[in-house]
């Protein structure tokens, strides 16, 4: 067992934080130490954020951070210190939605199942940014014509009719009798 004399309050506070954060895992794009939110994805990654791009970009976290101050879930995002948010997404899907509206980088460009998760959680935040670039995607890129099938259904339930169109023209080839398909054919509407 290591002793440790700390000078002040605040040294024993770091020293506290320092011992009860190492088992925390962070996205390596989301560890600035001056961002008080901390948001943390169903598999235990965590992304630390700034409140102003969350606000901006969310109207789910948006409207959060304007309940009452008596609030138990405004309490969780406005406090002084870092607040942590655990959501039901996992890594996968929260790691590519926090760097669309953060401005950074995808490392590579998802599968449309993928993509199709992004979407749903960028809808559940009410996040329009993120929901705008991923219809360009599909219009802007080829990879998701390889499963026509799909882009059509991930197009037809969110009212993009370009995007429909130009998967509804790839799936001239598909056997829309088959059963593999039968699943995904329900869902559209």
């Amino acid at each position: 067992m290591m002793i440790c004399e700390a000078q002040s309050p605040d040294d024993l506070k770091l020293l506290f934080q320092q011992m009860t954060n190492t088992s925390a895992t962070y996205d390596p794009a989301f560890t600035e130490e001056d961002a008080t939110i901390v948001l943390t994805s169903s598999d235990g990654t965590n992304y630390r954020l700034h409140p102003f791009t969350l606000r901006t970009t969310s109207g789910f976290f948006r409207h959060m951070m304007t309940l009452p101050p008596g609030s138990s879930r405004n309490r969780s995002v406005q406090g002084s210190e870092s607040d942590q948010i655990t959501l039901s997404e996992g890594s996968d899907v929260l790691g590519r939605l926090l760097k669309m509206i953060s401005g950074l980088p995808l490392e590579r460009q998802g599968s449309a199942e993928e993509v199709q998760a992004v979407l749903a959680a960028a809808k559940k935040y009410d996040m329009p940014g993120p929901i705008d670039t991923i219809r360009s995607s599909f219009t802007s890129s080829s990879k998701f014509m390889e499963d026509p099938l799909i882009t059509y259904a991930i197009a037809a339930r969110n009212g993009w009719d370009e995007v429909a169109q130009l998967a509804s023209s790839h799936t001239i080839n598909e056997c829309l009798q088959d059963e593999e398909h039968q699943l995904l054919l329900q869902q559209i509407p």
